[in-house]
């Protein structure tokens, strides 16, 4: 009993700082663009409204990625699934995500192209305890980004386990998009742990609009957690609040922490 009381423990206490790590890594630095400059009416439908750029903490500092491992049992280990966030450019069929030249990922991690998913590659072992950093890019078909990480393993006498989620329940300002001009920007969830003992991962995820309003003319991907799309002139000047619904293979819903999920505002102009 005091085993399994300790287990629980470990496992609350872990859930807690993964929130915070998602909070002061993305959900902080993910603020609209405050950009006044008046919409040139000769843009076509299709021009960029946005520049295309990773999304993570300020001033170049890297996003931070967390795995686990057993002490004394290496073969004991979770990678902690989430998927990576770009924004800007115009990302008519999504993103593309690869290795950044010169760059090699983490030992038994890997990252899906089309969905931007980081996760156990499903062969190797993960390194051991330590940072390691890599570097990745993303494309939306006609211009490219790159954005740098570090992934911290950390040993643990009881393995915590990542569970399927979205953020906290914030308030999560998405960039400005313009009105004519296309528009894109990655949603966030984690996705939870995955690794040779214990896994909840059950690729592909399905994205979903829940609640609320998004400006005519965008669309949510369902398959890669994407809002996309060119905004009608007629959401010019207005702010658009939404929700959304993400689940597995398995058709488990990403729990919304304290009940309540994020909710995701976008200004058009």
């Amino acid at each position: 009993m005091e085993k399994l009381n300790s287990q629980l423990k470990s496992k609350k206490r872990f859930a807690l700082l993964l929130s915070l790590i998602l909070f002061l890594s993305i959900i902080v630095f993910h603020c609209g663009s405050d950009d006044d400059k008046a919409l040139d009416p000769t843009i076509l439908t299709g021009d960029p409204g946005v520049p295309l750029r990773i999304l993570g903490p300020p001033n170049g500092q890297p996003r931070i990625l967390s795995a686990s491992v057993k002490q004394g049992n290496p073969n004991d280990f979770r990678i902690n699934s989430e998927v990576l966030t770009a924004v800007g450019g115009s990302p008519n069929s999504g993103y593309t995500w690869s290795l950044a030249n010169l760059s090699a990922f983490p030992m038994g991690t890997t990252v899906e192209p089309l969905t931007g998913i980081f996760k156990w590659n499903g062969t190797s072992m993960p390194v051991s305890a330590g940072s390691y950093p890599f570097s990745m890019s993303v494309s939306d078909g006609s211009t490219t980004a790159t954005g740098n990480y570090v992934l911290v393993v950390t040993e643990y006498s009881i393995v915590p386990t990542a569970l399927f989620q979205q953020p906290s329940p914030l308030v999560f300002r998405l960039d400005t998009a313009i009105a004519g001009k296309s528009y894109g920007s990655s949603l966030f969830v984690t996705v939870g742990s995955s690794g040779p003992v214990s896994s909840n991962v059950y690729l592909p995820l399905k994205w979903e609009f829940a609640s609320g309003d998004l400006p005519s003319g965008l669309t949510i991907d369902q398959h890669s957690g994407i809002v996309r799309g060119t905004p009608l002139s007629s959401a010019s000047g207005n702010d658009y609040s939404f929700s959304i619904k993400v689940t597995n293979q398995q058709n488990e819903i990403a729990i919304c922490p304290g009940g309540s999920c994020v909710l995701y505002k976008l200004y058009v102009k």
